[in-house]
């Protein structure tokens, strides 16, 4: 089990090129009548109009209005899982370590990643992982859609100073976020580790008693079950003590995407067994 302590990247220290990149809405204007609905962007936010305005800056005037997220180049890195950036094409992420041994991608749509870092002048690390899951049978090949990796975590060679370069290739790419931290090894993953979704769609029955269904994001969900020396179980509850009430990425194991999750641990029980090894339990919850 790893922890992923992150460091946000922003739009100064990262730079992303599309390839087709899908439009904005209109930057705002102060002299502009928007209605409930119309959506601009200031600076590097996106947000909607939900009480009709006229000169009342985005950024300053929550009452008018609501925040959506980042523009299209940055929704990846803004603080909502479901906004992803699009492109037409692939997409290139470049950005600069410090200490970083760890990148998390998530909700991502792409047939291959590539992922080379350069330290130095030299190469030091490249990976090309094809993010299509394998066909087992003749009917899902044939007539089901094609289904994609969506989370995918790469370990980075350890440099204080190095210049990362991610390529999602796709005819639409997308992607919803992306981490970079430094990873913490607390434990080992065990089986019977339980994981789910939190749904938040919406049932509404009118006056008629027609009901209906809009489908609303979710979330991830974890109880992880795992072994830890019994020595570390002092550096377990340390590094959990740093992290508590913030955001970081918990891997349960990298080869699975329900097993990886950005979110915030709510509790842990964790047993002395013997002098040898322990074991607990951490729940997690993600976020959207």
């Amino acid at each position: 089990m790893k922890i992923l302590q992150i460091r946000p990247l922003t739009p100064s220290t990262m730079t992303a090129t599309f390839t087709g990149a899908i439009t904005d809405p209109s930057i705002y204007a102060a002299t502009t009548a928007y209605a409930i609905g119309d959506k601009c962007v200031f600076g590097n936010n996106k947000y909607q109009c939900i009480l009709a305005a006229t000169g009342k800056q985005p950024d300053s005037n929550a009452t008018y209005w609501q925040y959506i997220g980042m523009i299209n180049k940055y929704a990846m890195i803004d603080e909502y899982l479901n906004t992803q950036s699009l492109a037409a094409g692939d997409i290139t992420i470049t950005f600069d370590t410090a200490g970083e041994n760890g990148i998390y991608l998530t909700n991502m749509l792409a047939t291959t990643l590539t992922v080379t870092q350069v330290a130095n002048g030299n190469t030091v690390m490249s990976k090309t992982v094809q993010l299509v899951n394998t066909v087992s049978d003749f009917y899902t090949y044939n007539f089901d859609p094609i289904d994609y990796r969506a989370d995918y975590f790469v370990p980075l060679a350890l440099y204080y100073n190095s210049t990362v370069t991610i390529t999602l290739n796709h005819t639409n790419a997308k992607i919803g976020g992306i981490f970079i931290g430094k990873i913490s090894d607390v434990g080992s993953s065990l089986w019977d580790t339980e994981v789910g979704i939190i749904d938040y769609s919406k049932k509404t029955t009118d006056s008629f008693g027609n009901t209906y269904l809009k489908q609303g994001y979710f979330k991830k969900r974890l109880r992880l079950n795992y072994a830890v020396q019994t020595a570390k179980i002092d550096y377990l509850m340390r590094v959990l003590a740093q992290v508590r009430g913030t955001a970081v990425v918990f891997i349960a194991s990298d080869m699975y995407d329900s097993l990886m999750a950005y979110g915030f641990f709510t509790d842990i029980t964790q047993t002395y067994n013997n002098p040898t090894m322990s074991f607990g339990n951490i729940s997690i919850e993600g976020l959207i």
